[in-house]
């Protein structure tokens, strides 16, 4: 079995669930792959001299509520389902919830910001294929990619799919 984790921002109250991103979520795999990524995206100092076809990509911090160092300076945990309540300076209990630790409070208490960070993701190539290459598994984040397609309209991750999965991607939809 073993503990499963999710990126807490503690300062914004927002979490990710790094199963969503159809990534492995336990100890072994934290800081791999997209979850890396995406951590080391949202802590990233932002730079002054980012031009407009950066923006597009990493997002505007004067116009998007996902863009690259969003999380510089905030209190980030990466909190277990095992965790103790009240750690890391937190607290998650209360008279009705002596037992709530972090990773349980993030679902009552915070926003799960999950679906905006694959929506982001989506406009960089590499992290576009990435969750491709995850989605060819997983069923929930095929059709998520599929709805930045249709609804979205988001080129690279039509061309992404198109170039990972086949011209034919949709007809995975269907089963």
């Amino acid at each position: 079995m073993g503990q499963y984790f999710k990126i807490v921002n503690v300062s914004k109250k927002q979490f990710i669930d790094i199963d969503d991103l159809g990534e492995n979520n336990k100890l072994g795999f934290i800081g791999q792959g997209l979850n890396g990524i995406v951590l080391g995206r949202l802590l990233t100092s932002s730079g002054k001299d980012w031009e407009n076809d950066f923006y597009e990509v990493f997002g505007n911090p004067n116009s998007d509520k996902i863009f690259m160092g969003v999380w510089a300076g905030d209190k980030i945990v990466v909190a277990g389902d095992y965790d103790e309540p009240d750690t890391n300076g937190v607290i998650t209990t209360d008279t009705d919830n002596t037992n709530r630790n972090l990773y349980d409070n993030t679902e009552s208490d915070y926003e799960n910001i999950t679906d905006e960070i694959i929506k982001w993701l989506a406009n960089d190539e590499q992290t576009a294929e990435m969750l491709v290459k995850r989605a060819e598994k997983d069923s929930e984040l095929l059709q998520k990619l599929s709805d930045l397609v249709f609804i979205e309209h988001n080129k690279q991750m039509k061309e992404s799919l198109e170039k990972i999965i086949g011209s034919d991607w949709t007809k995975r939809l269907k089963k």
